[in-house]
């Protein structure tokens, strides 16, 4: 099927007709994401075509599957790449959160996955905490992971380092964990 020469080039291929693969297991249109982010590879233009136009039917799939492969997604050293040309399939593996901002491309690779996760929930709603809410317990995360997120939104929100006092005080309501994941 060419393989070895697609990984030579560096591409993400669907063996076969790739509409015909991502009917048979729509999870499989993630892992093409993931594969990407992970690996820095680029997607086939119909391969790419095809995970767009049948992106719907991620939300037939168990979401815990889902959120294991967008937790390696987001982790991926290429994320930010494949969340900007495939922001449309990741809208429904999100819960339908569009993701029409991205943040400082820059900034977002310096982050974890979770505070990765927190931005893009943060400039793509209004509701940045209740979003996150429901996204994250429709994904069935861990508590963790809820915790963590709605804390950097609420730190988001309140975010004011205009003195040092400001930024002392935005460390003892949500820890250094949460601060180091807003300024890095």
């Amino acid at each position: 099927f060419g393989g070895q020469d697609d990984a030579k080039r560096r591409i993400i291929r669907a063996v076969g007709n790739p509409y015909k693969r991502f009917d048979e297991d729509a999870l499989r249109i993630l892992r093409a994401l993931r594969f990407a982010s992970v690996l820095s590879f680029d997607i086939e233009e119909n391969t790419a075509r095809a995970a767009e136009e049948l992106a719907k039917r991620l939300t037939t799939i168990s979401k815990e599957r889902v959120y294991t492969e967008l937790k390696k997604l987001l982790a991926g050293a290429n994320a930010y790449e494949v969340i900007r040309r495939h922001s449309g399939v990741l809208a429904y593996a999100l819960e339908g959160l569009g993701l029409r901002c991205l943040p400082e491309r820059e900034r977002f690779e310096r982050a974890d996955m979770l505070t990765r996760l927190a931005a893009l929930i943060y400039l793509n709603s209004e509701n940045h905490t209740g979003v996150a809410e429901k996204i994250l317990t429709a994904l069935k995360t861990d508590k963790h992971t809820r915790t963590y997120t709605v804390a950097v939104l609420e730190a988001y929100e309140s975010c004011s380092f205009a003195t040092e006092k400001d930024a002392l005080r935005l460390l003892a309501e949500h820890g250094k964990e949460v601060v180091d994941g807003i300024v890095r």
